[in-house]
């Protein structure tokens, strides 16, 4: 299962990624992919603001049990 998480640094996205795998069974992620994104907005009175985020991307699996 394709799954992603955001924050404001690198431990916040992928903490939330690992977070929704363990409260949807999954027992892994694999694949981490992380992305920095800017969030630019203005106002009405032209102040123009730019925060920074973070993106983290993986692939959440889960582990059939072993047959008897």
């Amino acid at each position: 299962m394709m799954t992603w998480g955001s924050g404001k640094n690198v431990e916040d996205a992928v903490g939330e990624m690992k977070d929704w795998a363990a409260e949807h069974d999954y027992d892994a992620i694999v694949g981490i992919r992380l992305e920095s994104v800017a969030d630019v907005s203005s106002s009405i009175t032209g102040i123009v603001e730019t925060s920074i985020f973070w993106m983290a991307y993986g692939t959440a699996i889960a582990f059939k049990p072993p047959y008897p």
